[in-house]
């Protein structure tokens, strides 16, 4: 599927769903990018979990592309781990590291509640880079507690992952949770 597709497959899912984009790492950046784009489009407010890439890395990008990311609040727990200095900014929340869950789980709560009655998305970039920094039962529970009571609070989910990269339990742990699977693979457009 061509990336260009994920915001109307995201379009189709319920506003409980949670979702598992998969992609490849060719298509990485288009998809997250599609994720954003749909958000806007639909006027949706976007909490952004991002623990690969720094929060102003990210942005410069979606800047590059013309794409807004005025709605999106994100909570970034990779610019301390890998020494970006975080600037102030009403955008972003830093978590120290990928490792503290917990706080990330907190911060994630206090987010969605600060964005109060809005149409809101969160969005995981990406379950892989946690995997990395998290031992796989942990993390699995913690996926599966965040998916769930978001799920109860309707708003839906994605987690990107990146295909042939997951760790075959957390990979179970999603198809449990997850109701959709989008997959943009072997494509680049978009």
């Amino acid at each position: 599927m061509a990336t260009g597709d994920i915001g109307r497959r995201l379009k189709e899912c319920s506003n409980r769903s949670a979702v598992s984009l998969i992609s490849d790492i060719d298509n990485y950046f288009n998809a997250m990018k599609e994720v954003v784009r749909h958000t806007e489009d639909e006027d949706i407010a976007c909490v952004y979990i991002t623990s690969t890439i720094p929060s102003s890395v990210i942005q410069e990008q979606l800047s590059s592309e013309g794409l807004s990311y005025e709605h999106v609040q994100f909570i970034d727990c990779i610019s301390y781990m890998v020494g970006s200095t975080p600037s102030k900014s009403d955008r972003v929340i830093y978590v120290e590291s990928p490792t503290m869950l917990e706080t990330l789980m907190l911060k994630v709560q206090m987010a969605v509640r600060h964005l109060g009655d809005k149409p809101k998305l969160v969005f995981l970039d990406s379950i892989n880079t946690l995997a990395l920094h998290n031992d796989e039962r942990t993390l699995s529970e913690f996926v599966h507690y965040l998916i769930n009571s978001l799920r109860v609070k309707g708003v839906p989910t994605v987690v990107l992952s990146i295909v042939d990269q997951t760790p075959e339990d957390l990979e179970i742990i999603l198809k449990l949770v997850c109701d959709e699977v989008i997959e943009a693979v072997g494509t680049t457009s978009g």
